[in-house]
């Protein structure tokens, strides 16, 4: 689900609606509510990257090594890097300069510590840093 929304957001796509938020069905792979009608984790991550893309302008998305996604968003202050690998297999990412946090879909902001890398995987994460000059 996140990936569908960061990678619409990426070309410019105004909006996109999910399917269907109700019970679970089986011909459903990704459901946004549990059996009692309670959010689910992927109905909880669309809440969740709101903010990475409301109010930012897409500069793109690269494919590094044909696995490790990186999608650019900014704002007049910060860059937002929405990162994941299509394999699942982790990877260490530098981050940029001033990055202190990186947060995911499930709402986790984690330090990402003194060496500066980020562990990537399946789940696309946001790494925010003060923007650079153009």
């Amino acid at each position: 689900m996140v990936k569908t929304y960061v990678l619409n957001a990426s070309i410019g796509t105004q909006r996109v609606y999910w399917y269907r938020w109700s019970k679970p069905l089986p011909i459903l792979n990704t459901n946004m509510l549990t059996d009692d009608s309670q959010v689910a984790p992927p109905g909880k991550a669309f809440g969740e990257i709101q903010p990475w893309l409301i109010g930012t302008r897409a500069k793109g998305c690269t494919v590094k090594r044909d696995d490790l996604y990186t999608c650019l968003f900014t704002t007049k202050r910060v860059e937002r890097r929405v990162v994941w690998t299509v394999s699942g297999k982790n990877r260490r990412v530098l981050a940029p300069a001033g990055t202190t946090t990186v947060s995911s879909p499930d709402g986790t902001v984690r330090p990402i510590g003194s060496a500066k890398r980020v562990k990537v995987g399946l789940v696309p994460v946001m790494i925010e840093s003060p923007r650079t000059a153009d």
